[in-house]
């Protein structure tokens, strides 16, 4: 298991932790958590912010480690681990008599759903993308608050991409060549939006965003 490591403002200590991936003989074979039952709820140590629970999901599935999700993290559950109990609450529905049932989408608010659906949307996004089941992984040190790594295979390659800025910035494929040279085009994959031009690459204030190169 590596190192609970909550971290918003720089990417550096998250590039560095993947840097050391020399030392293991098969690094995509390790665990990777952002919460368990021993540890505080993700989205109460992130404030409850969406987006920010949203950016680290995206790290979570889509770095080269095999994901796991605390129960309740894909509604956004919070709790603080003082003690544990408090972070072991049963999971809201599914029982005679329960109150509420976040087992379904009706039973969940509008901030759940949100959480929910971008959850979901993503983890089938792996499930079918062989570059971020079994691919390689290049990252790029961070600079100027942004944070960029690629996923590939021979077939497939995906690149992945942290704004910290609080603004929105534009990228442009040039400056990562040796991943991006033979695409042509881009499409965000948690948006659908397709990108034409490489040279303007869009990625809004403070999100990360997916994209899939054609």
């Amino acid at each position: 298991m590596e190192k609970q490591t909550h971290t918003q403002c720089g990417h550096e200590p998250v590039y560095a932790t993947l840097a050391g991936d020399f030392i293991y003989q098969s690094p995509s074979c390790n665990l990777a958590f952002l919460d368990n039952h021993d540890l505080s709820r993700i989205s109460t140590v992130l404030g409850e912010d969406v987006q920010k629970l949203k950016n680290a999901l995206t790290l979570l599935l889509t770095t080269n480690r095999i994901p796991q999700i605390y129960y309740g993290t894909e509604i956004g559950m919070t709790g603080f681990c003082n003690p544990d109990g408090l972070v072991r609450s049963d999971f809201p529905g599914g029982w005679p008599g329960d109150k509420e049932n976040k087992f379904t989408r009706k039973g969940r608010n509008k901030q759940e759903n949100e959480i929910y659906n971008f959850v979901k949307r993503l983890a089938r996004y792996r499930k079918n993308s062989d570059a971020l089941k079994k691919g390689k992984m290049m990252q790029y040190f961070p600079t100027n608050n942004v944070y960029v790594y690629f996923r590939y295979t021979d077939n497939q390659t995906v690149m992945v991409v942290f704004n910290s800025n609080n603004r929105e910035i534009f990228l442009n494929a040039d400056d990562f060549s040796e991943r991006t040279q033979a695409a042509s085009s881009a499409l965000n994959v948690m948006t659908d939006n397709a990108i034409k031009n490489l040279n303007r690459i869009p990625v809004p204030a403070m999100e990360a965003a997916v994209f899939q190169l054609e």
